[in-house]
């Protein structure tokens, strides 16, 4: 009968641990002065106090150039502000469209980048959706469908 191998004892595998070093103790903070709070903050008594000032003309331009933006933006942002949601159309309207799901949203600038991906298949403006809804168009936050000839918006989400 061979002897039986010799077991040996496990090796310590922690490491040494360093020296701790003492930090010498750390002055105090010095206390702020006790200065009185007032009790509130008020505008000045005079409104006009500060009537005196002229205007920037950099600020003046930068409000002029917002101004000209929103402008610019505001007849693009009222387009189809009167077309429902279809969340507000009518229950036997509503009940003619079947539940769809909008798995993707790809808005650009471009409206020949723009599509969306609905129950696994991507469309374009002029494609029909889940129910004969014609998709009239894609914007950055909805789409506008129409069927029987009302137009309607259905959010991206």
């Amino acid at each position: 009968m061979p002897p039986a191998p010799q077991t040996l004892p496990p090796a310590d595998l922690t490491p040494p641990l360093a020296p701790i070093q003492m930090m010498p103790p750390q002055e105090p903070l010095q206390q702020r002065p006790n200065v009185p709070m007032p009790e509130r903050l008020m505008p000045p008594a005079n409104p006009q106090a500060f009537a005196h000032e002229e205007e920037d003309p950099v600020d003046a331009e930068l409000e002029a150039e917002g101004a000209s933006k929103s402008e610019a933006l505001a007849p693009r942002n009222r387009i189809g502000m009167g077309l429902p949601m279809i969340s507000d159309m009518p229950e036997a309207f509503r009940s003619r469209i079947p539940s769809f799901r909008i798995t993707m949203f790809a808005y650009s600038e471009n409206p020949q980048e723009r599509f969306v991906i609905v129950n696994m298949k991507k469309l374009v403006a002029g494609d029909v959706l889940p129910g004969g809804v014609l998709l009239i168009e894609i914007r950055a936050e909805n789409l506008v469908g129409e069927l029987d000839g009302q137009k309607f918006l259905i959010p991206r989400y």
